[in-house]
């Protein structure tokens, strides 16, 4: 290695290390590098998320609608993000759907199971007096209904959900994942999508 050059290395973090890596992660990039005095550094970045995909289940196609699809937020901002279910079986229509904001039984949860300490109701509320923290998906919150209503989809015909979620720290963060789910008690998944990152900066 040359004396006062630098060098960089990019590899794959731990599994085992954070229980909460996202399933899309490629890992995190490493850079390290020697001064000419001798003195060495290192920097390492947060986790690099691939392209997230939506996964559908049946014939029910979900989308986020590209308009309401920022790269950037600002902290304690709300962020609206539009949701366009369609039902791409050319024959039968669908049962009544809902789309729902997954919670921590849907997927991995904290040890404890329960939401962090400093949310909920009263003053810090959103605009229907709650605010929702995902454990999965660290840094936002959920602002109002967790579950929409899309109806019954005829065959072609598309139905639009709308989600707010409110950043509460900066940096590189994870929108909660969604799903399209039968309004019925054994609500059958039909749609799955997971959560797109969002760089969130201070006002």
């Amino acid at each position: 290695e040359k004396r006062g050059g630098w060098r960089g290395e990019a590899g794959e973090a731990s599994a085992a290390a954070d229980a909460a890596t996202p399933p899309d992660a490629l890992g995190k990039l490493e850079i390290r590098w020697r001064g000419r005095m001798g003195e060495t550094g290192r920097l390492q970045t947060q986790q690099i998320l691939g392209a997230p995909k939506p996964d559908a289940a049946g014939d029910i196609e979900l989308i986020i609608d590209p308009g309401s699809r920022p790269e950037t937020a600002t902290l304690a901002t709300p962020v609206s993000l539009a949701f366009v279910a369609t039902n791409a079986n050319a024959t039968v229509a669908t049962p009544e759907l809902e789309l729902v904001v997954l919670d921590d039984d849907d997927d991995a949860a904290d040890d404890a199971g329960e939401p962090d300490k400093g949310t909920g109701s009263g003053s810090d509320g959103g605009a229907d007096g709650r605010l929702v923290f995902e454990a999965s998906s660290p840094g936002m919150a959920v602002d109002g209904a967790r579950a929409v209503s899309l109806g019954r989809l005829a065959p072609g015909a598309s139905a639009r959900a709308v989600v707010t979620v409110v950043p509460l720290r900066c940096g590189a963060r994870c929108t909660p994942r969604v799903a399209v789910r039968a309004a019925t008690e054994e609500g059958r998944t039909y749609a799955y999508m997971r959560g797109i990152e969002l760089m969130v900066k201070r006002a």
